[in-house]
């Protein structure tokens, strides 16, 4: 096809006399990598919140020997208080009060410890994952939204 024709044939198509431009660089402002760097980390974290709830399970967050002392001291619990309700029926000796006052105090202790460190690792658990996908989701959003605003602006 000769530079005639092939004119007539641009010329068709509305792009004769058209010379092709160069694409402008897009060059990205401070804001906007801050903006998309907060929109990528917060997809990250929804992700990871995902993964977190999919996958977790008791042996991540409880481990064997925190179970057995757990069993242990609610035992102790047990026993404890059927002691407390035998010593309610029967008159003891006040030096063995004393001493059942501090292991019960003790024993008291150590449950509540124990029984502490379980909500805490079943909140790990349970809604550690959640959290996470919340603050992503809340990432995602607040950073949408500054690079709305910068694109708005320019």
């Amino acid at each position: 096809m000769s530079n005639v024709g092939h004119s007539r044939s641009l010329a068709r198509f509305g792009l004769a006399g058209e010379t092709k431009a160069a694409k402008p660089s897009r060059s990205f402002s401070t804001g906007e990598i801050v903006c998309w760097s907060g929109i990528v980390l917060g997809g990250l974290l929804i992700l990871g919140g995902l993964a977190w709830n999919g996958q977790a399970k008791a042996a991540d967050v409880w481990t064997e020997e925190q179970a057995a002392e757990y069993e242990a001291a609610s035992q102790a619990m047990h026993c404890l208080a059927n002691e407390a309700a035998e010593h309610d029926s029967h008159r003891h000796a006040a030096d063995h009060d004393h001493q059942h006052g501090e292991l019960s105090l003790e024993t008291t202790q150590r449950f509540e410890r124990i029984e502490q460190e379980l909500e805490a690792a079943l909140y790990k658990r349970d809604v550690l994952g959640i959290r996470v996908m919340q603050a992503g989701m809340l990432a995602v959003v607040g950073f949408g939204l500054g690079l709305r605003s910068i694109h708005q602006k320019s």
